[in-house]
């Protein structure tokens, strides 16, 4: 009952954030839309979003969903985003099989460094900070970004087709999605397809609960042009 625990915490904390007076220095989403170019120009110019990300390190609770918004979506801009080449989950996937929790969250926590949007790394570093008895304190710099990151993941769209995908930067993001968000763990088939220009993951599943249809869709248009332009360098 994980994600119906997840939801619970992240609906406390979307509360949290709308009865809260906090400034942000990104531009308001209007109309429910968000814009993606003004993210690249946000993260293109100036500092402000290694600021984003200094406060989200630090566990600072006055970060509103837009600016996690922002973090998330905006990492797609940066130099460190390598698509779903990151192959560095599989190797603490191992550590935590064999109970090597300690190094599990060393590493995880390295890994974050370089990539602080990852939702693997992320849950990785609250189950292995769990079984070393962390305080919450400390595990709320894992929890709080991977309950927001989420939220504003299920926020893109609904996943019934293309032009409403859910909308993700890695594949292994995609399938936290499913596991944790939505309690989907049978995936009966896979297809990767184009549609208006983009690049998407057809998944048909065995619906859940949390997901009511059996066929999903994500966005996963930067991880793949990523990889391609990686792939085309060599």
């Amino acid at each position: 009952f994980l994600h119906v625990q997840m939801k619970v915490m992240r609906f406390t904390i979307f509360l949290f954030c709308l009865i809260g007076s906090f400034q942000t220095v990104c531009p308001q989403i209007k109309g429910g839309r968000f814009d993606l170019s003004l993210v690249e120009q946000f993260v293109k110019q100036g500092d402000e979003y290694d600021k984003l990300l200094d406060r989200m390190g630090k566990g600072d609770n006055s970060l509103t969903t837009t600016e996690y918004r922002y973090i998330y979506y905006g990492f797609q801009f940066r130099e460190e985003y390598t698509g779903s080449l990151d192959t560095v989950h599989y190797h603490i996937g191992e550590l935590i099989e064999k109970k090597n929790f300690r190094e599990a969250f060393d590493v995880s926590k390295k890994a974050l460094e370089v990539n602080p949007v990852s939702l693997r790394l992320l849950l990785y570093c609250i189950q292995a900070g769990r079984e070393l008895g962390l305080p919450g304190e400390q595990l709320s710099l894992y929890t709080k970004p991977f309950l927001e990151f989420t939220y504003i993941i299920a926020l893109s769209g609904n996943g019934n087709s293309e032009r409403t995908a859910f909308k993700v930067l890695s594949i292994t993001d995609e399938y936290v999605m499913m596991q944790f968000y939505f309690g989907i763990t049978e995936v009966l088939d896979q297809e990767v397809m184009e549609w208006n220009g983009r690049i998407y993951d057809c998944l048909h599943i065995t619906p859940t609960p949390d997901y009511d249809s059996d066929i999903i869709y994500f966005d996963v248009t930067p991880s793949m042009l990523k990889m391609a332009e990686i792939y085309g360098e060599e």
